[in-house]
């Protein structure tokens, strides 16, 4: 299989696993065992993301800048992934919330300005799926790209279950709840693309640094989504943590075994 083919097949497969984590979650919101098995799921995530971004993606962006010195470029990359993704998500999306909320109390059109504050939820979460597409576009190795579609698919499922499921809580239309969730399947595939055309118009050493710093970044925005965005949620309750554990522990292990062979 050569490296386009594989790139179209993630593609395939990251827009099915979100569009199937979407739609679980119209099925079983009502079931009282939902709730757990998605954090059970959302753990072992965690444990994927933190490992890939420590052992995979961190280490191939220090090689690749291995010939422009000593000053550590692709630990710089990942901790600016890392305040990015905090700067959109806890600071630009809090204040975005607060106008929400003020113009919610002066307005009559509430579903409208839930579904424009949901779809800019949505495409903010979703710079970090566009960044690891990026990463896995312009991956010339299948195995690393493998590695990286694990972690990209190990989380998709979840995250756009979870998505859906709060999109449910808030008595948003199902119309509503299709059209998000798909933008958010397609992030991904976007940032695919990107990365092929950046791979394909690039070469030499431009090629081997637009690589290098988006396996720094998505590094950065993996260690966020595993450390801020699933395990600080997932372990402030304080129902079955110890599986929560066990489940990450697993993730952890599963790709600390992948990094023998790569």
């Amino acid at each position: 299989m050569n490296d386009l083919d594989f790139k179209l097949i993630s593609i395939i497969s990251v827009i099915f696993v979100g569009a199937m984590g979407g739609l679980l979650s119209l099925k079983l919101s009502s079931s009282k065992n939902s709730r757990r098995l998605f954090s059970l799921g959302n753990s072992f995530a965690a444990g994927v993301f933190l490992a890939a971004g420590l052992l995979h993606m961190l280490p191939d962006a220090n090689e690749g800048f291995e010939q422009f010195g000593d000053f550590p470029w692709a630990s710089l990359g990942c901790a600016i992934g890392f305040i990015m993704i905090l700067f959109l998500e806890r600071v630009l999306l809090a204040g975005h919330n607060a106008v929400a909320d003020s113009i919610e109390k002066h307005s009559d059109t509430h579903e409208k300005k839930l579904s424009f504050h949901l779809m800019i939820l949505t495409l903010i979460l979703s710079v970090h799926s566009i960044i690891a597409g990026i990463a896995l576009g312009t991956e010339s190795s299948l195995r690393h790209s493998a590695i990286i579609l694990f972690a990209i698919l190990a989380h998709k499922g979840s995250a756009s279950f979870a998505l859906a499921i709060n999109l449910l809580k808030e008595q948003t239309k199902k119309k509503t709840v299709y059209v998000i969730i798909s933008l958010f399947c397609f992030m991904t595939p976007i940032g695919i693309v990107l990365g092929i055309l950046i791979d394909r118009l690039m070469s030499g050493v431009p090629q081997q640094i637009a690589t290098a710093s988006f396996d720094a970044l998505a590094a950065g925005t993996f260690l966020y989504v595993s450390i801020l965005g699933i395990a600080h949620e997932e372990f402030s309750e304080h129902k079955n943590k110890v599986w929560k554990f066990i489940m990450m522990c697993i993730g952890i292990a599963i790709m600390a075994v992948v990094a023998i062979w790569t």
